[in-house]
């Protein structure tokens, strides 16, 4: 789950990496995210984050691979990221602010 900063709503992931975005309280959910990653049946999303103002985000698979999601400004494309393929799968995903 990822709130808004707002904190009037936010988006759910699903495992196949499917965004579900929801209201809190009488707000209206935000909008539906595009170039949203679909996974597999052997390839799992673990975890979501938003960037600041909710302007789009990134889901993780499992084996560390990072895609990025669109809600109103397409989010900057990732690299360097880390893949593996032990037992200890990605459990999460977190975006921190530039200072």
């Amino acid at each position: 789950i990822a709130i808004l900063p707002s904190g009037t709503g936010g988006y759910v992931v699903d495992y196949r990496g499917a965004l579900h975005p929801f209201g809190i309280g009488t707000s209206a959910a935000p909008p539906q995210p595009t170039s949203v990653w679909i996974g597999t049946p052997r390839r799992f999303a673990e975890g979501v984050a938003l960037l600041g103002g909710g302007r789009g985000g990134y889901t993780v698979e499992g084996n560390g691979v990072i895609h990025r999601f669109t809600t109103t400004k397409q989010s900057p494309a990732v690299t360097g990221s880390a893949t593996w393929t032990d037992s200890a799968p990605a459990r999460d995903i977190v975006v921190l602010a530039a200072t």
